[in-house]
C-alpha cells in the first residue's frame, strides 16, 4: 500500500513538472541543447514494457526495491563503485562501474567486460539506441530503481581517460574523454538515471526516464 501511494504521488509530481517545463521528447534533444549537436536516432514512441511478463521473474528475490532521490542514490553509487544491473524486461544482468569525473545528477557508467557489453547490447535489441529501459541497480545488497539509455557516448579509446578531446563517441563533440575501461568494446559511457535525476546543464527531469524508474520500483520479483 505504501509503495502504491508513493508511486501515485510521484506520477502527480511528474505531471506537474511536465506542465511547468517544455517536454523533452527524446534523448537526442537534451544532448542537442547540452552539446550543440544533433544525433539522427530519435527514440521510438512505441514501448513493449506493457508486455512484460512479471511471472517470468518469480524466482528472483528482489524483495526490497528502493526509490531513492538521485542525491542519495549517488552517495551509495559513488564514483569508481561497481554495481549489478538487472534489466526488468529481459531479465538480463550485467555489471557496470560509475566513471570518475562524470555528472553529479546521474551516473555515467561503463560496462566492466566485453561480456557485460554484449549483455547490455542484447537488452537493447542488438543495436545501441536511446530507448529508456527500467532497471534495478544493486550495490552491496541494496536494490535501487533506475532507468538506463543504452547509447554509448562521450568517449574514445584512442586517447587517455580524462583528456579533453574532439569527436567523442555519440556525436558529443569536444569534452572530457570518459572512456576508462578498454577492451569492453563500448566506447564511452551510458547514463543511469535515478528518481528526480536531472538532465545535466538543463536542470530538468526527463519524464520518460522517470516513468521507467517508477516501473522498476513497482517491479515484483
Amino acid at each position: 500500500m505504501r509503495k502504491n501511494i508513493l508511486i501515485a504521488l510521484s506520477v502527480i509530481i511528474l505531471f506537474l513538472v511536465s506542465c511547468d517545463n517544455e517536454h523533452i521528447d527524446d534523448y537526442d534533444q537534451y544532448h542537442t541543447e547540452l552539446n550543440g549537436v544533433m544525433r539522427d536516432e530519435p527514440e521510438s514512441e512505441e514501448s513493449s514494457y506493457s508486455l512484460v511478463d512479471y511471472e517470468a521473474y518469480e524466482n528472483l528475490e528482489f524483495m526490497n526495491i528502493e526509490l531513492l532521490d538521485f542525491r542519495e542514490a549517488l552517495e551509495i553509487f559513488g564514483e569508481g563503485i561497481e554495481a549489478d544491473v538487472l534489466d526488468i524486461e529481459t531479465g538480463i544482468t550485467y555489471r557496470v562501474r560509475r566513471v570518475i569525473g562524470g555528472y553529479n545528477t546521474l551516473a555515467d557508467v561503463e560496462t566492466m567486460t566485453l561480456e557485460d557489453t554484449n549483455r547490455l547490447l542484447e537488452t537493447a535489441g542488438g543495436e545501441w539506441n536511446v530507448r529508456r529501459r527500467a532497471v534495478i541497480v544493486t550495490i552491496e545488497g541494496r536494490h535501487i530503481a533506475a532507468s538506463i539509455a543504452p547509447f554509448p557516448h562521450s568517449g574514445s579509446e584512442d586517447y587517455p581517460f580524462g583528456m579533453i578531446i574532439d569527436n567523442r563517441s555519440g556525436a558529443t563533440g569536444t569534452g572530457i574523454n570518459l572512456d576508462s575501461i578498454r577492451g569492453n568494446e563500448m566506447i564511452g559511457v551510458v547514463d543511469i538515471f535515478f528518481f528526480n535525476s536531472m538532465i545535466p546543464g538543463i536542470n530538468r527531469v526527463d519524464e520518460r526516464h522517470q516513468e521507467m524508474v517508477l516501473m522498476a520500483y513497482d517491479f515484483e520479483g
